[in-house]
């Protein structure tokens, strides 16, 4: 169930700012007035809440515009989120993918508000800001009910520019389907991880999978850890139809960064 939103406020056309949180509660008040449970209110109310983000998120707020950051080179930017394309990643906990999805929200979040959805309940801001996102760019909002998740996406697509999502268990993927389709219509970048499983194939511009870490610190199986590098395999039309292996290190506080290209591309046919 959608319990909280961390962050800051949007620009909005009119050129005052209007807190999320307060956007989100007025919206959930409308349609569970008597503190009803959110979902069993929302599986009566259809699409009140989400039309309600819609039109505070979407009809009001300002249209910014962005392009992916040029700082980046070599294989740092391929793991850049752009407008209108859908970014898969895979792998088990551990190998440090919330982090690195965060890392693809920093240079959207030099020109626009980025969300970054939670379903787990355990991202923390401050490691949104250790990677490079702008503070008072960053919204963290926490929705782990899947009869709710997809509204809210689509709510959040129609008025925000680039998210990272978690998708909780029991999303079809004809829900996973549409959002993509959505995002390409609105020209906004998608980052979206399931927590099992893997996204549908074809819907997918870059498929990030995790296949390995090494952590670096505790070489006597004692002592502090101090980094640790990621093996990431890349597929799908962002490398051309090609396999690429990358290693990226990440060391706790700041921005995850390419460190190598572990082996050489091999042909495949493209796919998403």
């Amino acid at each position: 169930m959608f319990d909280r939103v961390i962050g800051p406020s949007f620009a909005l056309k009119d050129g005052s700012c209007k807190e999320v949180e307060d956007v989100m509660a007025a919206a959930v008040l409308a349609v569970c007035p008597n503190d009803r449970d959110v979902s069993e209110a929302n599986q009566s109310m259809g699409q009140a809440i989400p039309a309600k983000l819609a039109a505070a998120l979407g009809d009001r707020v300002t249209e910014l515009q962005w392009e992916p950051g040029t700082s980046e080179t070599g294989d740092s930017r391929l793991l850049v989120a752009q407008p209108g394309r859908v970014i898969a990643m895979e792998g088990p906990t551990g190998l440090g993918l919330t982090r690195l999805g965060l890392t693809m929200l920093a240079s959207a979040s030099e020109k626009a508000p980025v969300v970054a959805v939670d379903v787990r309940g355990w991202l923390c801001p401050v490691a949104a800001w250790e990677v490079g996102v702008v503070v008072d760019k960053l919204t963290i909002l926490h929705c782990d009910d899947p009869l709710m998740w997809p509204k809210v996406m689509a709510a959040l697509i129609e008025g925000v520019r680039t998210i990272y999502a978690e998708i909780p268990n029991g999303i079809h993927d004809q829900v996973i389907r549409r959002l993509a389709a959505l995002a390409r219509a609105r020209d906004s970048a998608l980052i979206l991880r399931p927590l099992e499983g893997t996204l549908p194939a074809g819907i997918s511009y870059l498929d990030v999978k995790a296949v390995g870490v090494e952590w670096e610190g505790p070489d006597a199986g004692h002592g502090r850890l101090e980094a640790r590098k990621v093996r990431i395999e890349l597929t799908g039309k962002g490398v051309s139809g090609m396999r690429r292996r990358i290693e990226v290190e990440d060391d706790g506080t700041h921005a995850v960064r390419v460190v190598s290209r572990l082996a050489a591309q091999t042909a495949r046919r493209a796919v998403g």
